[in-house]
């Protein structure tokens, strides 16, 4: 009787316990790889951010109330540009906002391209061309071009 007693308790609690030990032994390891996996990105995450962080500071803020596409506008109207198209996007960030503005012009000339890139380069603001393509067209001297400009401004 005391045996069935001995089997009983074994079934039904030493086993039990035993079987949970070998789990743990098995799957403690496997988590601790785990969490070592976890604190690496954690710890690459952090030194991103501090990169993102560093480059946001090298980088002028644009003066409040700056819009590089009124810029663009301006700067096209004064070097004796039409554009066919002009097609700004925007990419919002918690300070500032990338403005990608993409502009189409048929017949233009060289003089007008060249003064336009000019008061592109002596903007006082975060303006950069990102594309340029020229086409010479099939009639006189006039030439087709795309032109991307990325511009910086405050989000509001």
């Amino acid at each position: 009787m005391a045996g069935i007693v001995l089997i009983i308790a074994y079934l039904a609690g030493l086993r039990p316990m035993l079987v949970s030990t070998e789990t743990l032994r098995r799957v403690v390891p496997e988590k601790r790889e785990e969490l070592s996996e976890i604190q690496n990105l954690v710890g690459e995450y952090e030194r991103i951010s501090e990169e993102i962080e560093k480059l946001g500071s090298e980088v002028p803020e644009p003066e409040a109330g700056f819009s590089p596409l009124a810029f663009i506008e301006e700067a096209l109207e004064r070097s004796g540009l039409t554009p066919e198209s002009l097609d700004p996007s925007e990419v919002r960030g918690e300070r500032i906002t990338q403005v990608t503005i993409d502009v189409e012009i048929n017949d233009a000339g060289w003089t007008e391209l060249i003064d336009f890139f000019r008061k592109l380069d002596a903007a006082e603001t975060s303006l950069r061309l990102s594309n340029f393509d020229i086409r010479h067209q099939r009639r006189g001297d006039q030439l087709q071009a795309d032109i991307t400009v990325t511009g910086l401004r405050r989000t509001d």
